[in-house]
């Protein structure tokens, strides 16, 4: 069986050749070949060299690994990828991709390093304990500073085949997170373990035979590795192994779904949408922007993600531009939003369908408030705004509303845990100040 190589979160077949080089200004590892053959799908050859070239561009440190021989695992920056399509037929592609080979495990350290300021509120926030990052999952050799509170989240582990398979991330939280950097190591393959995903659809990646006959069968995700993708792609999803959000395929409304990671799956869905003006009568929503018409990625580091939906109010004229822009964190139970309309007017985000009993209301936010949510988990909607800044809620039609043409706004989750009780950090209020306390981090390699 041929061994494969690993380059962040991109496998393929093994190369035809691999040099690995060293001098004065550093290590150096190159690796070519041709992608083809008979049991692997043009659809997936041509997903193999978009996101090759995706890496080159983007100027990420991943890790790099390869089953023929364990001594290269560590870490590398992409410099170049070069694709060469002589013909499209299964075999017509050769490649070459450099390297900066930047040292293994033992040699390096990753440094999270914080910015970021608490968010401008009308709800009289001015501090909170809950800065927080999450490092991650198996990393060891952590240090901070302030030494920050510890606890944990499980997360769904992306990195394993198994399923069910859990990670656990350390939650650190803090008064002054901000104040200094943290540092740790982590090994190649524990690297993307808890990290920020971008998935745009799937692809047929082989074939299965019978009796000489050759049948798709076997499918894959179109793991994003950089900013390159389809911008109109048939589905989107942006999740951490805590949170998922999901972008709907309609083409009628501006929808999405959010779940939260409940021990072996996500769970506890919620279909939430965008309109614009005032419900009339008992109509819970209004009037609707059309469904997802582009959609970009922004950032696509492991500690952060931000993606950016687009789309139009009217079908005729092409006009009435929505924009919105999803972030998600590695760690986090919630999704900042920032969502921006054409024009000044009433602005309405909430469940696409009213869940029959009204929301419950908390300082910036409004929960879920059914006789018995599934696991007992809650969604929670907030905002930094109140009606000072003309943001009102609605718990009747459990929806935030806006009169502007901007609108920030969180969708989190309270989860509960097996016996019913909330851990600290996983409150409504705890998590609202997650988001409120804003942490920018950028987790950057340096030498050990």
């Amino acid at each position: 069986m041929a061994h494969k190589v690993h380059i962040g979160r991109l496998s393929f077949t093994s190369p035809g050749s691999l040099s690995f080089e060293s001098g004065d200004g550093g290590r150096s590892l190159s690796i070519s070949g041709k992608m083809g053959g008979e049991e692997v799908t043009l659809e997936h050859i041509k997903y193999i060299r978009d996101e090759l070239v995706s890496l080159a561009s983007y100027g990420l440190t991943v890790p790099f690994r390869y089953d023929g021989d364990s001594t290269y695992d560590g870490y590398v920056k992409v410099n170049s990828s070069n694709i060469q399509t002589k013909r499209y037929q299964r075999g017509g592609f050769s490649y070459s991709v450099e390297f900066e080979y930047l040292g293994r495990s033992g040699e390096v350290v990753f440094e999270s390093r914080f910015t970021g300021a608490l968010l401008d509120n009308d709800h009289s926030v001015t501090s909170t304990t809950n800065q927080f990052h999450a490092s991650p999952g198996d990393h060891y050799n952590y240090y901070h500073p302030s030494e920050p509170t510890d606890g944990t989240r499980l997360a769904k582990d992306e990195t394993s085949t198994a399923t069910g398979a859990n990670t656990t991330l350390r939650l650190k939280t803090d008064n002054n997170l901000r104040t200094a950097n943290a540092q740790y190591h982590v090994e190649p393959e524990d690297f993307y373990k808890g990290a920020c995903l971008i998935k745009t659809g799937t692809y047929y990646k082989g074939f299965t035979s019978s009796a000489n006959v050759q049948t798709l069968t076997d499918t894959g995700e179109e793991i994003r590795c950089g900013l390159f993708s389809n911008n109109k792609p048939g589905s989107l999803s942006l999740e951490n192994g805590l949170v998922k959000v999901e972008f709907s395929p309609s083409s009628t409304q501006a929808l999405f779904n959010t779940y939260i990671y409940d021990v072996a799956d996500y769970q506890s869905s919620k279909t939430w949408a965008f309109t614009r003006g005032t419900p009339s009568g008992t109509d819970h929503l209004s009037t609707n922007w059309l469904g997802w018409r582009t959609m970009q990625i922004l950032k696509n580091h492991p500690e952060c993600a931000t993606v950016r939906c687009t789309t139009y109010l009217n079908a005729d004229s092409k006009d009435g531009r929505l924009v919105v822009d999803f972030t998600l964190r590695r760690g986090a139970h919630h999704v900042s939003i920032v969502a921006n309309q054409f024009t000044s007017s009433r602005f309405n985000l909430s469940l696409s369908t009213y869940s029959g009993t009204d929301a419950a209301t908390g300082t910036g936010y409004i929960i879920d408030n059914t006789a018995s949510p599934e696991d007992g988990n809650k969604w929670i909607l907030g905002s930094p705004d109140s009606a000072s800044s003309s943001l009102l809620f609605d718990t009747g039609r459990e929806m935030m509303y806006k009169n502007g043409s901007q609108m920030k706004a969180f969708i989190g989750y309270e989860l509960a845990q097996e016996d019913t009780s909330i851990n600290s950090a996983d409150t409504a209020t705890s998590v609202r100040d997650q988001y409120f306390d804003n942490v920018y981090e950028y987790q950057k390699l340096v030498k050990s």
